[in-house]
């Protein structure tokens, strides 16, 4: 494997699609040199899929409504439409192909299985992003770098999260002990000690963020998401259907490490609020009300489950879309360990686009031969290089 030098500066793109598939994320980051570079993100787009598309790869990713004829157009088709907006934004901010070293994909997680099952005597965990990244390259013109899960799942880790590397390098030295949020379709967060050291870390998925919230605006009000929480904040929070989700989501109360998906929140789980939703006589925005408390109070509860063992918490910095719902976020900072609640906005990081920086991050270590897996984390044996590295000729 070609590794490049730690004294290069590379600029590089990271895209991400999360659980909610709502659209395409894409940064374009410089990094400069060094082990843990510095990087400085030039611009940053999101391209919303169009509503119909997003429906039809909703429908795809829920469980038992796909076969293989399907499972493959749809792994090349997303990545002829990811390098379609990769033209538009290079376009759009001058860039020419030639001028990016190296594409990070996230891919489009279909399926995470992180509790190994037995196929034919083998007992293994499994996962799969789609959106081809050797497709994505050849379309592009630019190196790929993609599958980062895979590998670490090989060494008995997860696969997830993996942001936590970088929120390690972006939050360093801050002198305070802060927690990292994302709140995505799913949540996760990291906790990162004053002093720095991953030893005394830790990180996991929550739980639900935004995915049960948008589930439930698209079935009563025909929206796709809350937009800041408009119809959460005319209604009241329903203390029956908050004991009822508490109940229902073993997730929640399973021990480190952890990692989710929408396989645990699926269809199955959105129509059980639902129905009893109904037989409460709830409005929906009684019942978006109750979600957006109770995703904040998966939060909350897991910092204090999990990390306040291990040492304080002086700030909250939160990312994804969840930062942009003023409910949301007064709701986190109602917490009881008294840590300050900002999006990371106010640290030079877009809240919107801090995954899609990270995995341009995590495609530059790649091709320096660097591992971005946290074992802390993960649950992995080891710490190791991941992700799959498709060149193109140039």
């Amino acid at each position: 494997m070609l590794r490049l030098s730690d004294k290069m500066e590379l600029t590089c793109l990271g895209l991400m699609s999360g659980t909610s598939c709502d659209g395409l994320d894409i940064a374009c980051v410089r990094f400069g040199p060094g082990p843990g570079p510095v990087m400085e993100v030039l611009h940053a787009e999101s391209y919303d899929y169009p509503p119909d598309l997003r429906e039809q790869l909703l429908s795809f990713i829920k469980r038992g409504r796909a076969d293989f004829s399907t499972v493959s157009t749809v792994n090349f088709a997303l990545a002829r439409l990811w390098s379609d907006r990769i033209g538009i934004f290079l376009r759009d901010h001058g860039f020419k192909p030639e001028d990016i070293d190296y594409i990070g994909s996230h891919g489009q997680t279909v399926w995470h299985q992180p509790r190994a099952v037995e196929w034919a005597g083998v007992a293994t965990a499994s996962t799969w992003q789609i959106g081809d990244p050797s497709v994505l390259a050849a379309l592009c013109g630019i190196p790929v770098v993609g599958d980062f899960r895979p590998a670490d799942m090989a060494l008995g880790g997860q696969g997830a999260p993996l942001v936590p590397y970088f929120d390690h390098i972006f939050f360093a030295g801050s002198g305070q002990n802060v927690v990292s949020i994302n709140i995505g379709g799913i949540s996760n967060l990291t906790y990162i000690p004053a002093d720095g050291d991953m030893a005394g870390s830790v990180a996991f998925d929550c739980g639900a963020g935004n995915m049960l919230i948008d589930a439930a605006c698209r079935y009563y009000f025909n929206r796709s998401y809350d937009k800041d929480g408009q119809y959460a904040s005319a209604g009241k929070i329903s203390g029956e259907l908050t004991t009822a989700l508490e109940e229902w989501d073993a997730f929640r109360r399973q021990p480190l490490p952890k990692s989710t998906g929408r396989e645990d929140y699926d269809g199955r789980f959105v129509e059980k609020i639902i129905k009893k939703a109904d037989s409460l006589n709830l409005p929906g925005r009684d019942v978006l009300a109750t979600l957006t408390r109770y995703a904040a109070d998966t939060i909350n509860e897991a910092v204090e489950r999990f990390v306040l063992p291990l040492g304080q918490v002086d700030a909250m910095y939160v990312a994804g879309g969840g930062a942009k719902n003023p409910l949301l976020m007064e709701a986190l900072g109602n917490n009881r360990f008294g840590a300050e609640v900002a999006a990371t906005d106010e640290r030079g990081l877009p809240a919107e686009f801090k995954e899609a920086v990270a995995f341009a991050l995590f495609a530059r270590q790649t091709v320096m031969g660097r591992a971005i897996n946290v074992p802390e984390a993960t649950g992995a044996s080891r710490r190791e290089i991941c992700g799959k590295i498709c060149e193109v000729l140039r």
